[in-house]
């Protein structure tokens, strides 16, 4: 199975709070969709944790699929590709987490977006809901 994937990550104050929220598609219908709080993170640890949230689903839920994942960050789809090194602690923990992920699953491609991508800025105003409804 082919899955297409939509993550965002969203932080107010960086740090701040923030949340998470992902779509993933089989290509012509919505499988699965999750937007929630993760606490207080930088906007580049909620674009990973949304990478995450969404890989894991993906491989408990539909393993061995081939998985295509879009994201607007430039940093997270450079780490995961291996185009850019990780230097932060923090996001050296989650890239780890997130490449464990890959294993579960057939493969993995990522791909940077624009903001502009009508699935990203779905997945976008998910996660800024879910950080409205949390004041």
């Amino acid at each position: 199975m082919k899955l297409l994937i939509f993550t965002d990550g969203a932080s107010r104050g960086n740090p701040g709070k923030a949340a998470i929220s992902f779509l993933i598609y089989d290509g012509k219908s919505l499988l699965d969709r999750e937007a929630r709080m993760i606490g207080i993170a930088t906007n580049n640890e909620a674009e990973y944790m949304a990478a995450i949230g969404a890989l894991g689903l993906a491989a408990r839920k539909h393993p061995l699929s081939d998985v295509i994942l879009h994201s607007d960050s430039t940093l997270l789809v450079n780490q995961l590709t291996g185009k850019w090194k990780v230097k932060e602690k923090r996001l050296k923990e989650l890239h780890l987490m997130a490449k464990s992920l890959e294993s579960g699953l057939s493969s993995v491609k990522y791909v940077h977006v624009s903001r502009t991508h009508p699935m990203i800025r779905r997945a976008d105003l998910m996660a800024n809901q879910t950080l409205d409804a949390a004041k």
